[in-house]
């Protein structure tokens, strides 16, 4: 339990500065709209990662879940 808080927490650190960063947001010339999608990427990349922690935490439990059924 201790490590999936420990995950959380780094998931928000991580993520925090983003949505910060996200709010504010303004894009106004051509240079801004490259610099969005550069930030896009960076959303994209920790989506993924997220997705990864997640499965890596809920893959066993249900394949146990699977395997009763």
């Amino acid at each position: 339990m201790e490590k999936i808080e420990t995950e959380i927490e780094l998931i928000k650190s991580e993520t925090s500065p983003l949505i910060v960063k996200a709010e504010g947001y303004n894009i106004i010339t051509t240079t801004d709209v490259e610099d969005a999608s550069m930030f896009l990427k960076k959303i994209s990349d920790a989506i993924k990662n997220i997705e990864v922690k997640r499965l890596t935490f809920t893959k066993p439990l249900n394949e146990s879940l699977k395997n009763i059924n």
